[in-house]
């Protein structure tokens, strides 16, 4: 219920998309019939877990020698979509066997996730479509294989060629980018923050 009257959240058709299709669920708080959506929340690693593996439809499914990392252990209600990712080879953890599951997502890592995830061959122009990422930059190859994919396009407010790479991903945001991937003709533009 905190997305607007009559749906006045700009990416209102986006969120309704991926909550019918089961990518996101709501949040109950007492006294409200109806979830809340949190649209403007962070995006945490364990969340866009979930949200990649429900997205996919991929089955969960536990490695050989799992768990794979120490603070998310067997029993968790996201371990098993954290260790479906890794068991398709999908990058996620922050490093010496470690995922820090409650650490925001920012959009470059949700970009090379969502590339990695769909497995399609990365594209590296040697010209930069956006003026905060460069070539030498760690995500440049993922980023402009979504940019030329058609599932992100820049800052929909100012309409600068911009990523702000390092912005955390907002829950709305992760909506925006699942429903121009599914339909590729509409190209992506983050909130401008």
């Amino acid at each position: 219920d905190d997305l607007g009257a009559y749906g006045t959240e700009e990416f209102f058709r986006e969120i309704q998309y991926g909550a019918a299709r089961g990518y996101f669920s709501g949040y109950r708080t007492e006294g409200s019939p109806l979830p809340h959506f949190a649209p403007q929340r962070d995006v945490s690693v364990k969340e866009i877990a979930k949200v990649v593996v429900e997205w996919l439809d991929w089955p969960t499914e536990i490695g050989a020698g799992a768990p794979h990392f120490d603070d998310l252990p067997p029993g968790h209600p996201f371990y098993e979509y954290v260790e479906t990712l890794f068991s398709r080879g999908v990058t996620v953890g922050c490093g010496d066997g470690s995922l820090c599951p409650d650490t925001p997502v920012t959009r470059a890592e949700a970009i090379v996730l969502l590339v990695q995830a769909r497995g399609v061959d990365l594209i590296s122009p040697s010209t930069p479509s956006f003026e905060d990422t460069f070539s030498t930059y760690w995500a440049y190859d993922y980023i402009e294989t979504a940019h030329t994919l058609g599932w992100y396009r820049g800052l929909w407010a100012t309409n600068e060629p911009l990523v702000r790479p390092h912005a955390h991903l907002k829950r709305r945001e992760l909506a925006k980018l699942l429903f121009n991937i599914d339909f590729a003709e509409t190209p992506i533009s983050l909130g401008q923050q």
